[in-house]
């Protein structure tokens, strides 16, 4: 696993930015998958998140890029 960023929420918002593109392909348990994934690479396994916190931020970034018009 890689560690590059100093705290969780660094680590939180380059996972979003690695999926965010595609957030409306795919469902909210892939994405939330994905943002797991992300952020035990940018801040390791025992980074604390759960998965209904997980999946609550996936919802968010589908329905943030529904909203901007950006969704595929």
């Amino acid at each position: 696993m890689e560690r590059h960023c100093s705290t969780i929420v660094e680590a939180l918002k380059l996972a979003v930015q690695d999926v965010a593109e595609e957030a409306t392909l795919i469902g909210v348990e892939l994405v939330a998958g994905q943002l797991d994934l992300g952020i035990q690479r940018h801040w390791g396994t025992d980074h604390g998140i759960g998965s209904d916190e997980l999946r609550a931020t996936a919802r968010d970034i589908i329905a943030a890029r529904q909203r901007s018009g950006r969704a595929r």
